[in-house]
């Protein structure tokens, strides 16, 4: 009992965790001007006079719509990437279930997160279809990534296997 429970924190408390801070994000706590604010009080403390009138600079707002667009990426991969964590628990080898829970996760969030902008944000957040297509990529990576990290443990694994091999000896 002890070790289940040990198993769902490891594993499965991640994913709550990002869940619920993904699912803050999508009401006003994520809107724009949430981000403009605290991207200029990150920016303030780690470059000082960062934001200035010269053009050759980047713009809070070029800035800020980057950061935006890149969290649309990062959160999803995320929330699949410790999706097939929980799905395979540490096994060594990749199941295809995992890969399927982490698609149908992140297509139940992707439900949740709209949800939420149409009906819990104040009218601040908006659905456009170039965040489902960022969303997209996230997951897509994600998916793409993942076998191809499992295929290369499973060489590791046998070129280990192969080298630790007593060699023939011809007489």
């Amino acid at each position: 009992m002890r070790r289940s429970l040990l198993r769902v924190m490891v594993y499965g408390l991640p994913l709550l965790l990002w869940i619920t801070l993904a699912a803050l994000a999508a009401t006003e706590l994520g809107s724009y001007k949430q981000s403009w604010d605290i991207l200029q009080r990150a920016i303030g403390w780690l470059e000082p006079g960062f934001y200035t009138s010269d053009p050759q600079v980047i713009s809070m707002y070029q800035l800020t719509q980057i950061t935006r667009k890149l969290a649309h990426v990062v959160v999803y991969a995320i929330l699949a990437l410790l999706t097939i964590r929980l799905c395979q628990a540490g096994r060594p080898r990749l199941r295809g279930l995992s890969l399927i829970m982490a698609v149908a996760v992140s297509v139940a969030f992707l439900g949740m997160e709209i949800y939420l902008r149409l009906n819990q944000s104040e009218g601040t957040r908006h659905v456009r279809l170039e965040q489902f297509v960022l969303d997209l990529t996230g997951v897509g990576g994600v998916l793409i990534g993942t076998p191809l990290f499992f295929g290369l443990k499973t060489l590791e694994r046998w070129l280990l296997a192969e080298s630790r091999k007593p060699e023939l000896i011809d007489r």
